[in-house]
């Protein structure tokens, strides 16, 4: 089986003929980037919260911030 992909085979030569497609290492490439979350999608709107370390008047760090958010 193909984790990556989430396909299963029959035999091992259908496995090591899918791990040379385009379609395999696309998905394999995708995996390996890191993967977007709640409060990177508010940054790149601009609706969230700056990021510690990327403002200089920032002396706290996101997970402060976002308790602070929450309260």
């Amino acid at each position: 089986c193909c984790i990556a992909c989430a396909r299963y085979f029959l035999d091992q030569k259908a496995l090591s003929d899918h791990e040379k497609t385009k379609a395999h290492k696309r998905r394999l490439k995708d995996l390996s980037e890191k993967a977007y979350c709640e409060e990177d999608a508010l940054i790149g709107a601009g609706k969230g919260i700056p990021r510690a370390g990327y403002d200089d008047d920032t002396k706290t760090t996101n997970k402060q911030l976002i308790k602070d958010q929450q309260q």
